[in-house]
């Protein structure tokens, strides 16, 4: 288990004792979720440091100043590196820049990589990028005109992330029009899970929500398969414990 804390550290913890296995200490926060590559770890800081880390031993390989600080995920592009930041980039292991797609905006939310495409939300829409060449593809309608900060993820022809103008959406991966929204109570900025025919996701409205996602519905309405109250806003991102098929996501609570 690799862990980032806001002491400039990255922490490795065996993830049957709960001990710890080594702490590196990096020249800023890493905000996003470190990402593995090839046995490395790698993770980029608020100040622009990009960091090969071996997962193993805690090592730091490579330091490189690239310059574009982030406090979002990266994604990995058959053993590249996406940055997503005032642009998106695309680097190679070793620091070095592939192409940059030049969003007119700072990138909002950290990006997945599908099929050969790379989607991320800048303000309040989502673009989707040619993965071998930076190209602009598409970009999805506004959202409510507000920023996007959930993570947008792909499944079978779609696309899905929630809004801050309390929408859950799930838009065409070919080209970004509209399948269907779902309105929430309260803002989100809540990654998806997609997961057995099921979009999960949190809202700042105290909730949880599955919407089913093999339904024949048609825009603007997704249907609600479940709604689970909690005691508080949801703001992390849901996972999947499969061997229990159990849902694991936080609320706000101390």
């Amino acid at each position: 288990v690799y862990m980032a804390t806001n002491n400039q550290n990255i922490i490795s913890y065996n993830p049957y004792t709960g001990s710890k296995n080594w702490e590196v200490h990096l020249k800023g926060n890493s905000k996003g979720v470190p990402v593995i590559c090839s046995k490395r770890l790698y993770a980029i800081t608020d100040n622009g440091y990009l960091y090969c880390i071996d997962i193993f031993t805690g090592t730091i390989a490579r330091e490189m100043n690239i310059g574009k600080p982030s406090i979002l995920s990266m994604a990995v592009n058959n053993s590249q590196l996406i940055v997503a930041a005032d642009n998106l980039y695309e680097y190679d292991t070793t620091g070095t820049l592939i192409w940059t797609y030049n969003a007119g905006q700072n990138c909002s939310s950290s990006p997945q990589v599908a099929n050969g495409h790379v989607y991320v939300g800048v303000n309040d829409m989502i673009h989707a990028v040619d993965a071998s060449s930076g190209t602009g593809i598409w970009t999805s309608p506004s959202a409510g005109g507000v920023t996007i900060l959930s993570s947008p993820r792909v499944s079978n022809g779609l696309v899905y992330y929630g809004g801050q103008d309390k929408k859950i959406y799930a838009i065409n991966e070919s080209n970004g029009s509209l399948k269907w929204q779902y309105a929430t109570g309260d803002k989100i900025t809540s990654s998806p899970m997609v997961y057995g025919g099921m979009c999960i996701i949190g809202s700042a409205d105290y909730a949880v929500y599955c919407i089913d996602t093999t339904s024949p519905s048609s825009p603007p309405n997704g249907e609600l398969r479940w709604k689970l109250p909690t005691l508080d806003r949801v703001n992390s991102s849901p996972t999947v414990h499969a061997a229990s098929n159990t849902v694991l996501i936080g609320d706000n609570r101390a």
